[in-house]
């Protein structure tokens, strides 16, 4: 089974600074909440400049990325436009996989550094910042901690997008409380920082 993938150039580029340079979106995902054979929940990337900006995380996104040419590594952002299971249930183990990327990364560094060749081991951990809705701070947390996972070798930080309708964040259609802006127990990770990131108005800034 072919995945489903657009991208503006194709998997046999062999020019590396092409690849530095290019411009490329591919559809990862097209099938919402009704994945099929050949649609994946909702995923789509965006390379730009050798890196790479994911918008959502549907369920099986790490296998269908495993089809493209981006690495693991070159994802630093991760945009979650909202909390529907077709859109994060794909997250963790994602993030799982480019954790997986960096230990590996920093192992061949030690390796290398070894043998005497040299290699510089690297000074920091490769910093991974997620954008998202109320809510996604606590739902990766919490499925970090009750799979009993650990984020040892990324530098996280979730950016949560509030200051909706009412100054929290978004709030449910129907009179009930939004069960994201409700007070609740919360688990902290080590390794996972929280920001907040307060709604700007735009509209002094057009003619």
């Amino acid at each position: 089974i072919k995945p489903y993938l657009r991208t503006c150039l194709t998997g046999t580029t062999q020019d590396d600074s092409l690849k530095n340079e290019e411009f490329a979106v591919s559809f990862i995902g097209t099938g919402g909440g009704s994945p099929g054979r050949h649609r994946n929940s909702s995923c789509t990337a965006l390379r730009l400049g050798g890196q790479t900006y994911l918008f959502d995380a549907g369920e099986g996104t790490q296998r269908q990325l495993a089809h493209t040419r981006i690495l693991p590594l070159s994802i630093n952002k991760i945009f979650i436009t909202q909390m529907h299971g077709d859109h994060v249930f794909g997250l963790v183990p994602l993030i799982l996989k480019i954790q997986s990327a960096a230990k590996a990364q920093l192992d061949e560094s030690l390796a290398a550094r070894r043998r005497g060749r040299g290699r510089r081991v690297l000074d920091r951990l490769p910093l991974l910042e997620i954008y998202g809705p109320p809510g996604l701070y606590n739902f990766i947390n919490m499925s970090i901690a009750l799979s009993c996972s650990k984020i040892n070798y990324l530098d996280m930080h979730i950016i949560e997008l509030v200051g909706g309708r009412n100054g929290l964040g978004p709030t449910a259609l129907s009179r009930k409380k939004s069960v994201f802006l409700q007070r609740y127990p919360e688990i902290d990770t080590p390794g996972i920082r929280r920001v907040f990131l307060e709604a700007v108005s735009l509209q002094n800034d057009f003619c």
